[in-house]
């Protein structure tokens, strides 16, 4: 076995280079005699069989190794080998789309945002229920508004608690048995709430997107390909900045 060994392992390359070539096989085979003689000891067998088996352990892990290591070896040759120019391209497709999924899971896949696209599906009942209060301040000047009589307007207690403790949390209702106590304040909130935020947030993109050509064609006076790669990230990066941090209608 040991002949045969030699003699199939003798074949075996790695690198160009003689004198690492060794150097790497050497390493590779004292891996794969550690390996060999540790797992025919672990099994206990001893004389021919066990000679057998340490020369066939032994091999499979040296040929297994050398393969693995040219592998790899090989492999970082090759991305050595890419022109600089691809990995800038590439560097800014990552980043592209890290900032594209960063800025569409901070906007639409956000938990607020999941939870505020789970309650406009019983938006209408919300807004009779604002709009019921307010009619009820402003026509009635009927500053408690009875619990009873909203359950049985919309039918749906669970909205009617949301929209308690929304208030509760503002201090913006006091309750007292089966009635709600609001004030003037209770009102305009209640107001703000039925606006729609999206036209306030769409106009103020369309307001900063203006200053990206100031920016932008400073940075194409030396590259235009930088310069348009700048303008995509600062319009992504508008985007982020006004559905994220920009103020929103906390709607319950």
């Amino acid at each position: 076995m040991k002949d045969v060994f030699e003699i199939l392992t003798s074949t075996l390359s790695i690198v160009d280079d003689p004198i690492l070539d060794i150097v790497i096989i050497s390493i590779i085979g004292a891996v794969a005699f550690g390996i060999a003689w540790r797992f025919v000891g672990e099994i206990g067998v001893r004389g021919k069989l066990g000679s057998i088996i340490h020369w066939t352990v032994r091999l499979f892990v040296m040929v297994t190794l050398c393969y693995l290591v040219s592998g790899i070896i090989n492999f970082i040759k090759f991305v050595m080998s890419i022109p600089k120019e691809w990995w800038i391209n590439l560097g800014a497709i990552l980043l592209i789309a890290f900032l594209v999924y960063i800025s569409i899971k901070l906007t639409f896949f956000s938990k607020d945002e999941k939870k505020e696209r789970k309650l406009i599906s019983n938006k209408t009942k919300y807004q009779q229920i604002y709009n019921f209060i307010i009619e009820q301040y402003y026509l009635n000047n009927n500053k408690e508004i009875d619990k009873n009589v909203l359950i049985e307007k919309i039918k749906d207690s669970e909205i009617i608690q949301n929209i308690e403790e929304m208030l509760i949390n503002r201090n913006l209702i006091i309750i007292e048995k089966e009635t709600y106590s609001i004030n003037y304040e209770t009102i305009l909130y209640l107001e703000s709430m039925l606006r729609d935020t999206l036209t306030y947030r769409l106009a103020s993109l369309a307001f900063l997107v203006s200053f990206i050509p100031y920016f932008s064609d400073n940075v194409k006076n030396i590259n235009v390909d930088l310069g348009n790669f700048v303008s995509f990230i600062m319009f992504i990066s508008l985007i982020i900045v006004i559905f994220t941090i920009f103020p929103k209608n906390n709607k319950i």
